[in-house]
This record gives structure tokens, sequence and C-alpha cells, in this order.
């Protein structure tokens, strides 16, 4: 295993740290577990880009025309 790089996050902000239990090709080692840590965390930034945006999904009250 590969250790930890511990001022990683001084260098990437935001950061999400997943280990896999591997050697240095983690893609063609653990291909599942790889693809299903990056959908998760792309998933969890799609949420948070949503979640920071006003609901346009209702129409205005037209009396604040």
């Amino acid at each position: 295993m590969i250790s930890k790089f511990e001022q990683l996050p001084e260098f990437v902000p935001n950061i999400e740290i997943v280990s896999l239990d591997c050697g240095h090709w983690i893609q063609q080692e653990k291909p599942e577990e790889t693809t299903q840590a990056i959908i998760s965390w792309l998933g969890k930034k799609v949420n948070e880009s949503f979640s920071d945006r006003k609901d346009y999904t209702s129409a205005p009250d037209k009396s604040s025309y």
C-alpha cells in the first residue's frame, strides 16, 4: 500500500481521500471500486452546486411586479 501524503489537504482544497487496498495502478487493480469512488464524489459535487442555487421551479408571485 502506498503511504498517504499527509500535507495533501494543504495543496488540494476540498479534497476527499479514499483509500483502496491496492498498489499503484488503482484503476487496473480495483476498477469497480475506483469508478464508484469517482461517481460518488461527482454526485456530491453536483448536489452541492445545485443546493447553492436559488429555486426557480415556481412561478413568481404577480403581486411583486
